[in-house]
């Protein structure tokens, strides 16, 4: 039987072992240049987007449009640079969404009318936000922006933000938003607007089968997922001193033990 190694700093070595299979009910190319990014889409919902550089963009549906109320989950690779225009609209059960640091561009209407989306976290590289990229008919309730630099939005981008939404954006940083394209939706929809902190623990490793790299394998927890690179490794930034359980998970396997309990992470967890 396969055994896949995930490896984490502090923790040792836990190992897993394919029990059952999960499910790839479609999957194919999204990539600007074709297949540059690629697309599978689990029996569980979760949508899995990797590969390296721009996403294609839409005319009005994506590849995985058909199965829009079948996705619940939403992973985007650590290598992805863009979010094509209409990308995931009308992905109506997702409730999560988080941008990778990757990620410059999200392109318009890139999630119109994710009606159930209720927190949202733009990563640190994200410059441009097009029009009516987030509207919805169901508000946002907390938005967290990584970025030093605020992004530019184009008319209406967040144009799903409840007039009582959360807004969290990096220390010091607070005036710059206010002088910037954001400043329009500060009176109306942020009154609870405040600077906080957008750096913390690494937790670190690499997944290894049979010795080797394991590409691929989204490691999730409460606060988001990354996805393993070419050479098995994987990062993730987590809030100090909160308690974090990591969870794999792979396309035509099932781990077990199914997650692994970091406990309250204070430091870095970087592998051996």
């Amino acid at each position: 039987m396969k055994k896949l190694l995930l490896l984490f700093a502090l923790l040792g070595v836990m190992m897993f072992q394919n029990i059952t299979a999960q499910t790839v009910i479609a999957s194919g190319d999204c990539g600007a240049n074709g297949n540059n990014l690629t697309w599978e889409l689990t029996d569980l919902g979760v949508l899995i987007i990797n590969g390296s550089g721009e996403m294609a963009d839409f005319a009005y549906g994506s590849p995985w449009y058909a199965y829009n109320n079948s996705i619940s989950s939403l992973t985007i690779g650590n290598s992805v640079t863009s979010i094509g225009n209409y990308a995931f609209r009308n992905c109506g059960n997702l409730t999560s969404v988080t941008i990778p640091n990757s990620v410059t561009n999200i392109g318009e209407r890139a999630f119109y009318s994710c009606f159930g989306i209720a927190s949202l976290t733009i990563g640190s590289s994200v410059a441009y936000i097009g029009r009516d990229a987030f509207i919805s008919g169901v508000s946002f309730l907390s938005i967290t922006c990584l970025a030093t630099i605020p992004p530019t939005l184009a008319p209406d981008a967040l144009g799903g933000i409840s007039d009582n939404a959360y807004l969290c954006v990096p220390v010091g940083t607070l005036t710059a938003y206010q002088n910037s394209s954001w400043n329009a939706y500060f009176n109306s929809y942020f009154p609870n607007i405040r600077e906080c902190a957008v750096t913390g623990p690494t937790i670190s490793g690499q997944v290894t089968s049979n010795n080797l790299p394991l590409a691929g394998v989204v490691i999730s927890y409460a606060g988001g997922s990354t996805i393993t690179a070419t050479d098995g490794t994987y990062s993730l930034m987590v809030e100090e001193n909160s308690s974090v359980t990591l969870t794999p998970s792979l396309s035509g396997y099932t781990f077990t033990p199914e997650s692994i309990n970091c406990g309250m992470v204070a430091n870095d967890l970087t592998r051996h």
